[in-house]
């Protein structure tokens, strides 16, 4: 029952083994039941691998918020005072790792042949409409690529000129030219 409570209140303990200031008959240090601090070091990497999880598995940023996350990365740290980033440092680090990958994106879409896009126009739950568009190509290896060219912020009408205009702005930034086979 005792290693539930404390799995419950984010500590990451054994309390069946006793620890040499225990044995000893003196008083338990907070690092002797698990409490530990985590060094900045250790939550950028965290803060690392949660940005590059959510924007790989296509995971809402809200997630970064999920009690259960919290509770799930202070068990694994042995921390329980430990804070998840918040949605605002995720959003952040999202938008300049896609910056870093856009060159990448860039060149493997120049070698390739023709490009076929997909987009879709979605609402927000603050009813924010964007517009999400994917390319999609098969590299020299027939491997199958798909990257996010644009999820941008849309404020004008649906109208086909207006989607027109935000599918060609896109692919023009990517230069994708005459590559493009089909747009869905």
């Amino acid at each position: 029952m005792k290693k539930v409570e404390a799995v419950e209140r984010g500590q990451s303990c054994d309390l069946s083994t006793p620890t040499a200031s225990s044995a000893a008959g003196s008083q338990q240090t907070l690092a002797d039941i698990g409490f530990s601090k985590v060094t900045a070091a250790k939550a950028a990497s965290i803060t690392e691998a949660m940005t590059v999880w959510i924007a790989k598995s296509c995971r809402p940023i809200s997630i970064s918020e999920d009690d259960g996350l919290k509770k799930l990365l202070q068990t694994a740290t042995g921390s329980s005072q430990y804070t998840p980033p918040s949605r605002t440092t995720i959003q952040r680090r999202v938008d300049q790792l896609f910056s870093e990958l856009r060159s990448d994106i860039q060149k493997q879409v120049d070698e390739c042949c023709s490009v076929a896009l997909t987009c879709e126009y979605w609402t927000s739950l603050s009813n924010t409409s964007f517009l999400g568009m994917t390319g999609h190509f098969v590299d020299p290896t027939f491997e199958l690529k798909s990257f996010v060219l644009g999820c941008d912020e849309s404020t004008e009408r649906h109208t086909a000129t207006n989607v027109k205009d935000h599918i060609t702005h896109i692919i023009e930034d990517y230069k994708l030219g005459n590559k493009v086979n089909i747009c869905m």
